[in-house]
């Protein structure tokens, strides 16, 4: 049961990815020193920050199992995936319950429900490190806490997955509670949620959703606008924000009435881009197609040759 290989327009040649350990890295041991201090005041803490945007943050070496599985999984995010995957289970030799292991093994699994339950096990452990006081203290503000991190990032990959097993409900569930996590969506839950969302006619919270980023002018939102408007029946509004969508990136047209399921890509894009219009479709192609008269009504306002299949 491996993941299904579309047979649709070709993904452009996926760009060299940045390694973000250092990043992550260098971030932890920036919270390590802050909760080291003993700030009096806010100037006490403006002039912290200050000296070490100037001065080289100390690294900390790993203390206790936790930190050293992590520090385990860090590495192996640079590495080939056999690579990655071994060092991903020696880490959880180390500390069983060590999420970012979890959501890595999750990411290099080809089975989709095995995907599923790995990613499901990072969230169950989110929860349970996560308990009920912390998680009503820090909602909304949980992308802002790096140790939530890997835990948000197995919440959606676990939505991401369920939506490829068909079950739209449940995945539109986990983004809804990511955006209820973190408001701010550094993590771009709201595009795939708004798309399940008209596709699934629920306007009042489609709406609700839509008024937390009026500023969003972005590919995806526009086009998930469009959608939403042609849904409620509302052809003429529906028109003039697809046509505005189309001039935001005219790539998407062309792959969501391709015959089948263009290519999955991943990597870094800019606007108007072959690539983003590939980042929406990767669930916009399957959302279309449910949606009865969506598709014709595209290919009514489709500009001959926007994308070369």
């Amino acid at each position: 049961m491996a993941k299904k290989k579309a047979s649709g327009p070709k993904a452009p040649k996926k760009p060299k990815e940045v390694d973000m350990t250092a990043g992550r890295t260098l971030l932890r041991d920036l919270h390590k020193l802050m909760a080291k201090q003993n700030f009096q005041s806010v100037e006490e803490i403006e002039a912290f920050m200050e000296k070490y945007t100037k001065e080289h943050i100390p690294e900390f070496l790993p203390e206790g199992p936790e930190e050293e599985a992590e520090a385990l999984v860090e590495l192996a995010a640079s590495k080939p995936r056999k690579e990655a995957v071994k060092m991903a289970r020696q880490a959880l030799e180390i500390d069983p319950d060590c999420i970012p292991a979890f959501l890595v093994l999750a990411a290099h699994e080809d089975l989709l429900p095995v995907s599923a339950a790995l990613f499901k096990r990072g969230v169950d452990l989110g929860y349970e490190r996560f308990g009920d006081e912390y998680m009503e203290q820090n909602r909304g503000h949980f992308w802002g806490l790096t140790e939530t991190r890997p835990f948000m990032r197995c919440l959606y990959g676990f939505a991401d997955t369920l939506f490829d097993m068909g079950d739209f409900h449940q995945a539109l569930s986990a983004w809804l509670e990511m955006l209820e996590l973190n408001p701010s969506d550094n993590t771009g839950a709201r595009e795939p949620a708004m798309l399940v969302l008209a596709a699934l006619r629920d306007t009042e919270l489609f709406l609700k959703l839509d008024a937390q980023f009026p500023d969003d002018d972005m590919c995806g939102t526009l086009y998930n606008r469009a959608l939403m408007a042609f849904v409620d029946g509302d052809r003429a509004k529906a028109t003039r924000l697809l046509k505005a969508a189309i001039k935001r990136n005219p790539h998407v047209p062309g792959l969501l009435t391709a015959e089948d399921e263009p290519d999955r890509y991943h990597g870094a894009y800019t606007p108007g881009s072959e690539e983003e219009a590939l980042q929406f479709c990767k669930f916009a192609w399957v959302m279309w197609q449910v949606v009865p008269g969506a598709l014709d009504w595209l290919g009514e306002l489709q500009q001959p040759k926007l994308f070369k299949v």
